[in-house]
Formats: structure tokens, C-alpha cells, sequence
């Protein structure tokens, strides 16, 4: 490291004066502290954000300094495949896993929200907005992308941002009366029009389809909720919920002991 270190020329740019701004639009900075890593043609190899430990510090560093590679290069590649032949191979394998792992439900992300690393986060919000009511006309869910950065940062003038214009999408899309759901129930409700979920101390289940459904609460999220309520299961199991056609439940602890839901041994 001590080497890695000794080959690197530190410089330090004031983005908010005059002089730093060329290379801010340059190479895109959003906040700081930001470091960025660059070739000797001045090509990013690594970009390290916001405060961090020294030791964190370093073995970011040290991640980067060890296949100093462009940033253009290490987004393209895929597993030791590089270029348009990593592009074709990412293709290629995932249009392999969908054909012959048929017990997988794949979800694609058809929206994207990352305010925080765009220039214009107001444009973001717009754009994820606009996106998501088109997606709602063709009667589509909208499977969003989202990363931590926007939300949780040590810059506390980062997750602001982030959570600002995290309201703003919120507010504009509760028109449309939407239903969260996380991924498991997404994948549960395009398989067989059902769902389940473990929300805190309760269970919720759901039957989108136009038929009377029985869902099935496997014996592992009933263990979940046992032990958030500080309670033993009385029957272990299973449990079954017949749901009518739309009809969406919350269940707590004690409805699952009642004798009208059936426990379904393995």
C-alpha cells in the first residue's frame, strides 16, 4: 500500500471556486468530499465518496489500486469477459438462467431513481414520475431502482437531498392510490395471483386474482412471527387462508390459532 501510495500526486480542488468548476462538470461532482482516482491520462480508475475511517479509507484504496482499471472498463465487464464480448456474455447467460431455471421469478427494473447522482435531481424525480404513470396505463408494476446513497449518507446535505426528492416522488404518485410491495410478494402475485408478507407483528395476505384462492403461509414465516410476538405456536406448521377473489387481509398471532385456519403438516 505504502507503494500504491507513493505513486499517487494528491491534488485538491475547491469545487465551489471559479477554477473547480471546469473539472466539476467534468467529472460530475455532486457533493463533497469526493475522491477520484485517475489514470495518468486523467481517466477515472476509482471514485471513493463522502467521510470515512483512515482505514476504510485505505482499503477502498487498496480495492481500487489492485486492477486499476478505467471506470468505463470496470462497468462493462462481466465476471473475466470485457468490451461487447462481456455485454454479449451477460446476454447470453441471462437469457440461459430464465430458460432453464423455471422455479425463478425474474423481475427487471423498468424505473430508475438516483437523485443524488445527477446533476438535476428535480429531472430524476420527473423522469421516475412520468415513467411510473406510464407503466400504471399499461397496466404494468413498477419495479423502481434505488440505491442506499440517496437515503443514508455521512454528508448530511446528501441524504437530504435524497429524502427531498424521495417525498416529492411519494407525494406526486399517491394520487394513483398505489400498492407497495416488496419483492417476494411482486414474485408471489405474478406466479399465482397470491401473496404473503410479515409486516412487524402481523401477516399480510393477499389474493389479486379473479378467483377465490387458498394462500398458504409457510411454517418458517409463522416461526417469524411467533417469535416477534414473544409467543410459542401452538399448532407448528403451515398455516392456510382461503381469500375470496381481491381480497387483501392482516392477520396477527392470534388469528392464526383460531380453529378456521388448518395447519398443513410438510
Amino acid at each position: 500500500m505504502q507503494d500504491a501510495l507513493a505513486n499517487l500526486v494528491f491534488m485538491h480542488v475547491d469545487v465551489s471556486e471559479e477554477s473547480g468548476q471546469k473539472l466539476r462538470e467534468r467529472f460530475g461532482v455532486r457533493f463533497t468530499p469526493q475522491y477520484l482516482i485517475t489514470s495518468a491520462g486523467a481517466e477515472p480508475i476509482g471514485l471513493i465518496l463522502g467521510y470515512s475511517t483512515p482505514e476504510a479509507w485505505l482499503n477502498a484504496l487498496a480495492g481500487i489500486m489492485a486492477e486499476p482499471i478505467t471506470m468505463a472498463e470496470r462497468e462493462q465487464r462481466f465476471g473475466r469477459y470485457r468490451g461487447w464480448l462481456g455485454r454479449v456474455h451477460k446476454v447470453f447467460h441471462r437469457f440461459w438462467t430464465r430458460s432453464t431455471r423455471l422455479d425463478r421469478t425474474y423481475l427487471d427494473r423498468n424505473c430508475l431513481f438516483e437523485p443524488v447522482q445527477h446533476q438535476d435531481p428535480q429531472s430524476t424525480t420527473r423522469e421516475a414520475i412520468a415513467t411510473t404513470e406510464a407503466s400504471w396505463k399499461r397496466g404494468e408494476p413498477v419495479v423502481m431502482e434505488a440505491h442506499r446513497i440517496n437515503f443514508a449518507h455521512l454528508d448530511s446535505t446528501v441524504h437530504a437531498l435524497g429524502r427531498q426528492e424521495f417525498d416529492h416522488l411519494l407525494g406526486a404518485l399517491d394520487a394513483g392510490a398505489p400498492l407497495y410491495l416488496s419483492d417476494g410478494e411482486l414474485a408471489g402475485l405474478t406466479r399465482r395471483g397470491t401473496s404473503w408478507a410479515v409486516r412487524g407483528d402481523q401477516i399480510v395476505v393477499r389474493n389479486l386474482s379473479r378467483t377465490r384462492r387458498l394462500v398458504v403461509v409457510p411454517e418458517d414465516a409463522m416461526a417469524v412471527l411467533a417469535r416477534r410476538t414473544g409467543r410459542a405456536m401452538r399448532s407448528p406448521g403451515s398455516q392456510a387462508i382461503a381469500l375470496g377473489p381481491g381480497e387483501t387481509q392482516v392477520l396477527g398471532f392470534a388469528d392464526f390459532i383460531a380453529p378456521q385456519f388448518p395447519s398443513i403438516d410438510p
